[in-house]
């Protein structure tokens, strides 16, 4: 007798942020294949409980998956993006900041991401620092901006999801 094997394909269109569709379909090694579709919380629960299931996710997919788990908690999650092997969700009110620390010790933004409107401010503060003849401080920053540093505290799918890594 066959073991199951697990199949799973994680399929999503994303258009505008909205994911259309998404399941995971299971099959068994026999003649007379089944599949059945499944929510995305079951997608983790069989990814969790079965390490040795065939899974093939995408960067793409572990995003959509993130996602969804993010507004799943009641996070006002608006988007979502990647750099090398983590994720950073587009939440209002929090931005992502790579510092940098120029040749005479001043601490500045090299790189800044996240959601629009606080990165708008905080580029407006900047500007206007800049047309003072001053420059930004961490401290210059709003307090209703949560500020997370970029790339290193991105969120790792992986155990955030609770699902082990592919090989």
């Amino acid at each position: 007798m066959k073991k199951n094997a697990f199949h799973l394909t994680l399929s999503a269109i994303c258009i505008t942020g909205f994911v259309l569709t998404m399941g995971c379909a299971k099959t068994r090694e026999t003649t007379d294949p089944k599949s059945i579709f499944c929510p995305y919380p079951d997608v983790l629960s069989v990814l969790s409980q079965d390490e040795s299931a065939d899974v093939s996710l995408t960067l793409f997919d572990l995003m959509v998956l993130v996602k969804e788990k993010l507004v799943s908690q009641g996070i006002d999650c608006q988007g979502i993006y990647s750099s090398e092997d983590l994720v950073y969700p587009t939440v209002p009110g929090v931005v992502y900041v790579q510092w940098d620390t120029s040749s005479d010790g001043m601490r500045y933004i090299c790189d800044l991401s996240g959601d629009p409107e606080a990165c708008q401010r905080i580029e407006n503060i900047a500007d206007a620092k800049d047309a003072a003849g001053a420059s930004m401080m961490p401290t210059d920053i709003p307090n209703d901006i949560r500020v997370i540093r970029y790339p290193e505290d991105g969120i790792n799918p992986y155990a955030f999801l609770g699902i082990p890594r592919q090989k």
